[in-house]
């Protein structure tokens, strides 16, 4: 009886017709998801795409704002590049790692199922079109093409936005004759 009580605790209102029981929550709730296999590439993916979506803009005014210098400009443009890269390569190494999980997989289930084998087969193709996608675009980041371009024209505008409101700035105060 001492187990049972332990699950179930007795409620008792004065009323000894009216007793219930609470079970306890935790013994038949899981209240964790279930955990799948694709989040992996939806990370790398997101990876990138958050990369990308950084707000280059705002980096690029407080930099010439700040800098206004030609030389920050073009060392920081060939940083972001260099970080896209870098990414890009992570990436591509995941898909590789992935390519070999599912050649593993293909090895160790043999011809036990011709669809299984064309499953394995066609998400092989589908990670080797994918590094290709990314070498290619790897490659473009370095002829100053592809998806890196957006962010390296939005962190050049506000560069030139941010260096231009410091000329204004300074120029405004040199008329004034405040800062003489």
């Amino acid at each position: 009886m001492k187990w049972f009580e332990k699950f179930f605790t007795k409620k008792d209102n004065h009323n000894n017709n009216d007793q219930s029981f609470n079970i306890m929550e935790d013994l038949f709730v899981d209240n964790n998801p279930p955990q799948s296999e694709i989040i992996p590439q939806e990370k790398s993916i997101s990876c990138i795409t958050s990369f990308l979506n950084q707000d280059y803009f705002l980096m690029g005014y407080n930099d010439g704002y700040r800098n206004h210098s030609d030389e920050i400009l073009k060392r920081t443009i060939q940083r972001i590049k260099a970080e896209f890269r870098m990414q890009i390569d992570m990436i591509i190494d995941q898909k590789r790692n992935k390519k070999l999980e599912m050649l593993n997989m293909q090895a160790e289930t043999g011809r036990i199922s011709d669809s299984l084998n064309q499953q394995i087969a066609n998400i092989c193709k589908d990670l080797d079109e994918s590094i290709e996608t990314l070498k290619t675009e790897k490659q473009n980041s370095v002829d100053d093409e592809g998806w890196v371009m957006k962010a390296i024209h939005k962190y050049h505008e506000g560069f030139v936005k941010g260096t231009g409101k410091y000329q204004e700035e300074k120029l405004l105060a040199i008329s004034t004759g405040l800062f003489n």
